[in-house]
């Protein structure tokens, strides 16, 4: 079992993404022995240690509905103009003004902590929780476990966290990193975990510099993933799918570029697939391959399998090997989902009936004069596809084309490494 620290960022866009990255360990028997989050970390938290996965996600909903995080950041924009150039004491004495107020953002977000928040269930739990805040007596940042947060003030320091991060970001300009982030690292290393496992921050590398001797899993969010008051339902769902899904690439159980594969699953057609792709069968579909990929001898396979190894590494979706290069090139292009854990097969199949769909919705196109001289003869006009430039109508085009053409050879020296990786995947799932 992965025994690990957690570190949580301070701003609210990874809010969601760090739901699912809490799914990924307890799917996964990864145990947390300490985490700590400054701001909008902290949130998570105390939420990650109370152990409730959906009342996390009603708050982080509720918040998202009532755009409370907007009206927080406001917060900045009406009292930041009166201090141009502040200094750490007039910023740490605005924020003691601001808590001790009736601003009516801190009161909404009062009442939406308390009511998710359960503070005797985060101090009964086996985490031990740590939240950065700006000391009040040197300015600087410092973790408060949770030992040392008197009973019933700990959504209290949770707002202290938040204003910390929204006011001391007026004088970053100060520091090459978030003070309160380094905090958080701080308060967690050296616990002797396997590994300290956190999303990837500003200015991450710096952070990283500072503790040599900690082993990271730095998730990076393959997507952008905005910021908490923007989100619909839908989006907030997604953010935690790619939370779940990058944080499993980061600990190396999924593998993959741009999608998420398990190699341990289901495989015999990705085995088929592996064995076969290359493999000459037709003299003429042979040939039209080897002239894609510069080889001239298309009668052994390993030449073949380089060829389109050195194709497909020149594309967006290059991979560790040919085969994932090509499945991964496949799915992209023909636009199948890509926050979703495959098995191979289960990838491969997607594939065959994306492209057999494009294909038959399209056929009559195809078969169009008009539309077969726009796409292999180098005009500028578009064909008239529901689908345009797509590979699977760009494989028909490729069978029927006759090999020693010049029309054949302007076709396909028009494509993007890309879609012959793509055209090639599809002769060997589709035709062979």
């Amino acid at each position: 079992m992965l025994e690990c620290c957690v570190v949580l960022g301070s701003d609210d866009g990874k809010s969601m993404f760090e739901l699912g990255m809490w799914k990924a360990c307890t799917d996964n028997d990864v145990r947390i022995c300490d985490i700590a989050g400054a701001a909008f970390g902290a949130i998570n938290a105390a939420l990650f240690a109370q152990g409730d996965f959906e009342k996390a996600v009603r708050l982080w909903t509720r918040a998202s509905e009532s755009k409370i995080f907007s009206d927080f950041y406001s917060l900045r924009r009406k009292y930041s103009e009166s201090l141009a150039t502040p200094d750490n004491r007039q910023v740490l004495a605005l924020i003691k003004r601001i808590a001790k107020g009736n601003e009516p953002v801190l009161i909404e977000l009062d009442g939406l902590l308390r009511s998710h928040i359960d503070e005797e269930k985060v101090r009964q739990s086996n985490i031990g929780v740590h939240i950065p805040i700006v000391s009040v007596k040197n300015y600087q940042a410092m973790a408060l476990g949770l030992d040392t947060i008197r009973p019933g003030q700990l959504v209290n320091i949770i707002k202290f966290s938040l204003l910390s991060y929204l006011f001391f970001s007026i004088n970053s300009s100060d520091y090459d990193m978030n003070i309160l982030d380094n905090a958080a690292y701080k308060a967690v290393s050296g616990k002797n975990a396997q590994s300290i496992l956190t999303p990837y921050l500003y200015n991450a590398e710096k952070l990283i510099e500072n503790y040599p001797d900690e082993n990271f899993i730095i998730v990076e969010n393959s997507e952008y993933l905005g910021l908490s008051y923007t989100h619909t339902f839908e989006s907030l769902k997604r953010n935690i799918q790619l939370g779940l899904l990058d944080t499993l690439k980061a600990m190396e159980i999924l593998k993959g570029k741009e999608y998420y594969i398990d190699l341990s699953a289901s495989s015999n057609l990705y085995e088929w697939f592996k064995t076969h792709l290359c493999r000459p069968f037709l003299e003429d579909i042979d040939e039209k391959i080897g002239r894609m990929i510069g080889v001239h001898n298309t009668e052994i396979q390993a030449n073949m399998l380089k060829g389109m190894e050195l194709l497909s590494q020149t594309g967006r979706y290059r991979n560790s090997d040919v085969y994932l290069s090509a499945l991964e090139t496949s799915a992209a292009m023909l636009y199948i989902e890509r926050a979703k854990r495959y098995s191979p097969d289960a990838l491969i199949n997607e594939i065959i009936i994306s492209a057999n769909n494009i294909i038959q919705k399209n056929l009559a196109a195809i078969q169009d004069e008009e539309n077969i001289l726009k796409a292999m003869g180098n005009r500028k006009e578009l064909p008239s596809f529901t689908d345009e430039s797509s590979p699977a109508i760009n494989l028909i085009y490729f069978l029927c084309a006759p090999r020693d053409s010049n029309i054949f050879m302007n076709f396909i020296e028009s494509m993007k490494p890309e879609m012959k990786v793509v055209i090639i995947t599809l002769v060997y799932l589709l035709v062979y």
